[in-house]
Order: structure tokens, then sequence, then C-alpha cells
């Protein structure tokens, strides 16, 4: 049987994301969705301080937050991983090797993984 050759995912530039189109068929890329409460920092910090930087999956980072405050999560999981963190924001592109947060008031959000009709028909 043919092994198939991992490709190594391409590191970009944050503030040009957007401009990338859906993803091609040879970059597939698995996403993991993590969930957590209060109290969830301690475990999302034990669990990326012992992964990789480099591992071919994206990220996300879903937690229960008052909506009317900021979310300081990005910044305090920067600290404990070399992946590029971002809070998602509408339409944006999901990669591997990154963590994506959810912000304190998600509705309406729609990574972009793939062809996403943003809630749209």
């Amino acid at each position: 049987m043919a092994r198939k050759e991992r490709l190594k995912p391409e590191k970009t530039n944050p503030a040009s994301q957007s401009d990338a189109g859906p993803p091609k068929e040879e970059s597939r890329f698995h996403v993991a969705g993590i969930g957590a409460s209060a109290g969830g920092l301690e475990v999302f910090e034990e669990f990326f301080t012992n992964l990789p930087a480099e591992n071919g999956i994206a990220f996300v980072l879903i937690t229960h937050l008052n909506p009317s405050h900021m979310s300081i999560l990005p910044d305090l999981i920067k600290k404990y991983t070399r992946m590029l963190v971002y809070q998602i924001e509408d339409g944006m592109e999901v990669k591997p090797d990154c963590v994506y947060v959810t912000p304190p008031n998600p509705k309406g959000l729609s990574p972009h993984m793939g062809n996403s009709t943003n809630g749209r028909k």
C-alpha cells in the first residue's frame, strides 16, 4: 500500500490570512475543538505546554465567558505554545498549527473551513 507523504504546513503572516482562498484538496488537516468552563486555563496550559508546535492540527478553544467582558485568553495561551494564536473573527480562514479562541459572544461566527456560506444560503 502506497504511503501518503505528509505536506508541511506553510507559515503565513497573520495580517494576510484573509487573502487566501479555500483550502486545496492536498492541504487537508484535522480540526480539534476543545471546550472549557471556569478553571479551564490550567488544562489548556498543560495541554499546549506538552504539544509540539508543528502537529498539523488546528485547535479551536471554546470557552464559556461573559459576553460583556473582553477575553485575554488568546494572550494567555500564547505563553504556553509556539503555535500562532488568534481570537476568531467572522470568515477567518482556519489553518493547521494554529490555535483559535472563540470570542466572548461568538453568535454568528463562521470560520472559513472550505466553502462557508456564513450562515446565508
